[in-house]
C-alpha cells in the first residue's frame, strides 16, 4: 500500500512539473548543428539557438527554464570528456530545465563520443518526448550512463533511450544518487560490459517506473540486462521484456537478465517475459535484497535454473496474487507467500500461502501487445480468473482496465491473479473503435 500511494503522489508530482514556473525564459532551438557559438536564443533573430547553446544559456539561469526542440536528429560533435559546463562532450545540466520534443519528439544523438546527458546535483530536469541514442562512456571509473547520468531529480516522460552503450554500469541510465522517475517511457536494446545494460540504479537512489518498457534487447556482460537495483525501485504498471545477460565481461556471472536486485523493489500489476540468463540463474529476477511483487505476472523467462526468479542468499521475497508460468530455484533466500499466487506447471516457488495454487498444468496465458506496452493475457477459463486477493487488488490492472471484473460467472467479483483482469465481453478483435476512434469502422458495404 505504501508503494501504491508513494507512485500516485510521484505522478502527480510529474504532471505539476510540466507547469513552467513563472519568470522562466523560454527557448525554442532553431539551428541542428552542434555548437556553442549559438546560444543567443532570441525570438527575433533567426538560426541564434543551437541545443547545445540553449543548454548553455540555460545554465546560467537558476529559474526553471524550458527548452521546445523541434523535430529532428541532433547530433553531438564536440568531442571531449571531463568537462561539466556543456562545452564539450555530453550535455551538461547545472541549473533546473525542461527540454520537450515537438511535433512527435525529437533524437538526441551522442554520436558515440560521450554519453548525451548528466544531471549535476539538486538539480530538477525534466525530458519529454525525446529519443536519446548513441551515447557511450569509457570504461574509466565513474563514467557509467551510456545515455543519461543523474544525480539531480529527473522525470522523463513518453522518451525512449535505445542504443546506448558503457563499458561500466547503467547502459542507458546511471541513476547516481540521484531521484529518476520514467513515465511512458521506453528502455531498448542498451548494452553494458558490467551491470545494468538497462538501467543501474545506485545504493543512495530511488527509481520510480510507471506504464513503461524495460526492453527489448538490453543486455549486461554481467548482472541485471534490464535493471540492476542497488537502491530503493518501485515499478508499476511495467514490463519487463526480452532482457539478457551473458559472461565475459568483468564479472563472473551473468543473473538477473530482467532484474538483478541487491536493494529493496516494490513492483504491482508489471509482466515479465522472454527474459534470458545466458548460462546461468534468474531469468527474470535475481534477488539478493528485498522484493515484494503484488499482482506480477511471469512467462517464458530462460535461465539454467530459476527462469521465473532466483532466490539469493539472503535475500526476502514476498508474493501476493503473482502468477509464475515458469520455475524458481532457491540458493539461501527467504520467502514469504501472502497467498494466492499461481504456479505453472510445478511447485518450486515456495508458493505455500492460503489459496496458493501449485502444479498447475496449464494457467492459460498468452502474452498480449495492448498498444501501450505487452502484457500477460489470461485466456478463458484461466485458474487465475477470480482468484486473487481483493483485499489488495489495485484499482486497474497493467492496461488500466478496472479490477475486479467477474470473469468467471460466479455471483461476485473478485480481482485476477497476476497484472491481467480477464473481462469475458472483451472483443475477439479490437480496431481502435472501441477507443472512440469512429472513423475505424465504416458504414460502406463490400
Amino acid at each position: 500500500m505504501k508503494a501504491n500511494v508513494l507512485i500516485h503522489l510521484t505522478i502527480g508530482l510529474l504532471l505539476l512539473s510540466l507547469i513552467t514556473i513563472a519568470g522562466a525564459d523560454t527557448f525554442t532551438v532553431d539551428r541542428f548543428d552542434d555548437t556553442t557559438g549559438a546560444t543567443n536564443c532570441s525570438v527575433f533573430i533567426p538560426n541564434d539557438c543551437s541545443l547545445r547553446g540553449a543548454i548553455i544559456k540555460a545554465n546560467q539561469d537558476t529559474a526553471e527554464d524550458l527548452i521546445y526542440l523541434p523535430a529532428a536528429t541532433y547530433t553531438l560533435t564536440l568531442v571531449g570528456i571531463y568537462e561539466d559546463a556543456a562545452a564539450q562532450g555530453d550535455l551538461d545540466i547545472t541549473e533546473d530545465l525542461q527540454i520537450t520534443g515537438l511535433h512527435g519528439g525529437a533524437t538526441i544523438d551522442g554520436n558515440s563520443l560521450d554519453r548525451v546527458f548528466q544531471i549535476m546535483d539538486n538539480i530538477d530536469v525534466t525530458l519529454k518526448e525525446l529519443t536519446i541514442t548513441g551515447g557511450q562512456t569509457s570504461g574509466l571509473a565513474g563514467t557509467g550512463g551510456g545515455g543519461i547520468m543523474n544525480s539531480g531529480t529527473l522525470n522523463l516522460h513518453d522518451c525512449t533511450l535505445t542504443g546506448n552503450s558503457t563499458h561500466v554500469v547503467g547502459g542507458a541510465i546511471y541513476n547516481y544518487g540521484g531521484w529518476l522517475a520514467l513515465h511512458r517511457t521506453i528502455v531498448s536494446a542498451n548494452g553494458s560490459e558490467t551491470r545494468g545494460g538497462g538501467i543501474f540504479n545506485d545504493i543512495t537512489s530511488t527509481l520510480i517506473i510507471t506504464d513503461s518498457t524495460i526492453g527489448t534487447a538490453n543486455t549486461a556482460s554481467g548482472r541485471g540486462g534490464g535493471l540492476f537495483n542497488d537502491g530503493t525501485a518501485f515499478l508499476a504498471r511495467t514490463t519487463v521484456n526480452a532482457n539478457s545477460t551473458q559472461d565475459g565481461g568483468i564479472m563472473s556471472d551473468s543473473r538477473g537478465a530482467g532484474i538483478y536486485n541487491e536493494g529493496t523493489i516494490e513492483a504491482t500489476n508489471c509482466s515479465l517475459m522472454n527474459n534470458w540468463a545466458n548460462d546461468d540463474i534468474g531469468g527474470a529476477i535475481y534477488n539478493r535484497g528485498s522484493l515484494n511483487l503484488t499482482y506480477v505476472s511471469f512467462r517464458d523467462n530462460f535461465a539454467t535454473s530459476g527462469d521465473a526468479i532466483a532466490y539469493g542468499p539472503g535475500g526476502q521475497t514476498a508474493l501476493s496474487s503473482t502468477l509464475i508460468v515458469g520455475f524458481c530455484t532457491n540458493g539461501g533466500g527467504t520467502v514469504t507467500s501472502v497467498g494466492r499466487s499461481l504456479e505453472s506447471p510445478s511447485n518450486t516457488c515456495s508458493l505455500t500461502g492460503p489459496f496458493d495454487q501449485v502444479n498447475v498444468v496449464d494457467a492459460m496465458t498468452e502474452v498480449e501487445d495492448f498498444g501501450a506496452g505487452t502484457t500477460i493475457a489470461l485466456l478463458q477459463g484461466s485458474p487465475a480468473i477470480d482468484q486473487g486477493d481483493t483485499a489488495t487488488c489495485p484499482d486497474t490492472d497493467q492496461r488500466h482496465v478496472d479490477r475486479p471484473i467477474n470473469g468467471d460467472g460466479s455471483p461476485f467479483a473478485y480481482c485476477d491473479i497476476g497484472a491481467y483482469e480477464y473481462h469475458p465481453g472483451q472483443p475477439l478483435f479490437s480496431d481502435g473503435f472501441e477507443d472512440g476512434d469512429t472513423s475505424a469502422w465504416s458504414s460502406q458495404t463490400p
